[in-house]
């Protein structure tokens, strides 16, 4: 904010918007003059007004709120006093109506409160993919602060949709808190396991881990021959797509809460491998799942919060997507190298997932970001895909000793990976006894992983038969 100021200062005067002072406190109004005369606050008593707004929008459990149109400040000041704790993202559009402000009313109380940032972007794109950012955050709400819209530079008047459309989606989010909650009392309850149970124990164990882009209709047939020499992890979406190439993953992991994840992705399977599920994922998928079914504490979710504690066990990060949380999981198992396939982030002739995996086709480039690709091109990409994309680049940065490959020959390039060909990812990395010799270390492990090593090893040409294993399997009292 302070870079912002400076950089304002010299070309941009105060004298563009028009300041009036309220009747009843004498608080400092801006007056806006578009197609019609603008009252960006009440003219009586700002104050009040945006205590009235922000009681109107506090909502008990939300943990971000990010508001759309600042003003002066007033119904931000008022949203920090209702929602303590809660982190506020203010972005404003106008920067001469920001910097009126500055010349008009102290934001000090504002700029020193760790809980509030405030974003200056002016162009569409840069908006949306703020917006996009922090409302894949656990417990998020969009607010509109309704003058806002009245102000509208012309060239933004697509912004309105766009906003409506996030404010609609996470209103929706928000109303299912309950439905949330309600999978999460179900999927305790039937749970096998739990997935943090192979911290480290899987650890420089290869594992390849399936995503559902566009790319994977033209490498799957490369995953075959891979499988014999490193664990596969699919995303719910992309199991049939493996299972129609006679690829049975070893694990499939789902995160979304909603009763159409069974039906779209996993019904009629007869899938009889662990299903690695989000506390939050829903239920009908979890306990209808004929194998071993193991959950996952996310951050963000209290109840997974106090249950993990409770069992001594960690949270896991889910970025918000599948494959952002499936990665997580792969990297705490210690696996190494992990390699992705089918992790595009970007759109392949508008199509935005393999045609296996109930993809769309997005026609309207206007609203898409272009990106550096995979090949070194420029690709489209959504501003959910693209944040997940920084999620993927944060998260294998802070693992200075993992090997990332990225295999999915398509896409957007994701700094910190190597770039391989799953053919070179055979010849370089994935060595004849690679996985049953590193998984005879293994000394430790629950039941349903040792049932899925086992058959995995069996699988292998090799003679293992002296290969043991030392079954041990948290809270079943077997000790």
């Amino acid at each position: 904010m302070k870079n912002t100021q400076a950089s304002l200062g010299d070309s941009l005067h105060p004298s563009d918007y028009q300041v009036a002072l309220s009747k009843k406190t004498g608080a400092p109004i801006p007056i806006i003059k578009c197609a019609d005369t603008v009252y960006y606050h009440s003219r009586y008593d700002p104050e009040k007004e945006g205590i009235t707004w922000a009681a109107n929008h506090a909502t008990p459990g939300v943990e971000t709120y990010i508001v759309f149109g600042m003003g002066f400040g007033y119904h931000i000041d008022a949203l920090s006093m209702m929602a303590r704790g809660a982190k506020i993202i203010v972005i404003e559009s106008d920067p001469r109506l920001l910097m009126r402000c500055l010349h008009e009313k102290s934001l000090e109380a504002l700029l020193s409160n760790p809980s509030i940032s405030i974003h200056l972007v002016t162009q569409l794109p840069a908006i949306a993919s703020t917006i996009s950012l922090y409302a894949n955050e656990a417990n998020a709400k969009l607010l509109i602060y309704p003058p806002a819209l009245k102000i509208l530079d012309p060239s933004l008047n697509s912004l309105k949709e766009i906003l409506h459309q996030y404010q609609h989606q996470l209103t929706n989010i928000n109303q299912d808190l309950s439905f949330l909650h309600r999978n999460f009392a179900e999927n305790i309850l039937h749970c096998d396991g739990y997935a943090a149970e192979l911290n480290q124990i899987l650890k420089n164990v290869p594992l390849i881990l399936v995503s559902a882009g566009p790319s994977l209709d033209h490498t799957i047939h490369t995953i075959h021959e891979a499988k014999r020499y490193a664990l596969v992890l699919s995303v719910g979406r992309a199991t049939k797509a493996l299972l129609k190439e006679g690829i049975t993953p070893d694990f499939t992991m789902i995160t979304d809460g909603q009763s159409f994840v069974y039906r779209n992705q996993l019904q009629g399977l007869g899938l009889e491998i662990p299903l690695i599920g989000l506390s939050t994922c829903d239920q009908n998928a979890f306990l209808r799942h004929q194998g071993s079914r193991l959950m996952v504490f996310q951050k963000g979710h209290p109840p997974a919060e106090h249950t993990a504690s409770q069992l001594g066990l960690p949270l896991n990060e889910t970025g918000g997507s599948v494959a952002t949380a499936a990665l997580d999981v792969a990297i705490r198992w210690g696996c190494n190298p992990i390699i992705l396939t089918g992790q595009d982030l970007a759109l392949l002739n508008g199509q935005t997932h393999s045609s296996a995996a109930s993809s769309r086709i997005i026609k309207h480039q206007e609203m898409l970001t272009k990106i550096t690709g995979y090949h070194g091109d420029l690709v489209y990409t959504t501003n959910n895909l693209n944040s997940y994309r920084h999620w993927i680049e944060s998260r294998i940065h802070r693992e200075p000793q993992l090997q990332c490959i990225n295999a999915t020959e398509g896409g957007a390039r994701i700094k910190g990976t190597w770039q391989l060909t799953m053919k070179e990812v055979l010849q370089k990395h994935l060595k004849p006894h690679s996985l049953a010799t590193r998984m005879q270390s293994i000394q430790q492990l629950p039941v349903w992983a040792g049932e899925v090593i086992a058959h995995r090893v069996a699988q292998e040409t090799f003679h293992l038969q002296t290969m043991t294993f030392t079954v041990k399997f948290r809270n079943q009292g077997s000790e």
